[in-house]
Formats: C-alpha cells, structure tokens, sequence
C-alpha cells in the first residue's frame, strides 16, 4: 500500500469512492433514498472545482480505493489548532486492512 498526493487524474476515483462509502457505511443510518441519489458524476463535479492541496489517496497493486483530506481549521472556535481532517473514505472491502 502507498500513500501519495492525489493528482487530477484520481478525481474520478476520489468521487467514485466518495459516493461508495456513503452508500456502504451510512447505510441504515441516513435515508436509503439520499443515498440512492447521491451521484459520481456530480461528486466529480465537486472535486474538480476544489483544489487537491492537502488530498491524499491510498492505492495497493489493484489501484486508489481511499483517499483523505485536510486543510487550514474552518471553525473558529477552535482557532487554537492549525488544521483539520474534512474527509477520510475507505472501499468498504479496504476498511479494517491497516490502510
């Protein structure tokens, strides 16, 4: 397993595995019918529009199945930390391997 800096050619598999996860871990959680409609195609979207600074993706010899990121803290009210982790997204077939 690698860990490395996402590139704009994972933003496919980012959103693709954005979109899995949801759907595998909020399953029962949030109504099936949100998750149902949530969309790669828009998720890609999404992350095209945002920058890969502080985006990471885990891949194995079968490729990306995770990715995370971080940036500047957002809430102010805890102003006293640098940073924050916004998203950390596992396959569910990866989840509970070490990664």
């Amino acid at each position: 397993m690698k860990v490395r800096h996402a590139v704009h050619n994972d933003i496919p598999k980012i959103a693709e595995i954005h979109v899995k996860s949801w759907q595998t871990t909020y399953h029962g959680i949030i109504s099936q019918e949100y998750l149902d409609a949530l969309n790669v195609e828009e998720r890609e979207e999404s992350w095209r529009s945002k920058s890969l600074e502080g985006t990471f993706v885990a891949e194995d010899a079968d490729g990306v199945f995770g990715f995370a990121s971080f940036g500047k803290q957002r809430d102010e009210r805890y102003s006293i930390y640098d940073g924050e982790l916004y998203a950390i997204y596992l396959l569910q077939r990866k989840q509970k391997s070490g990664a």
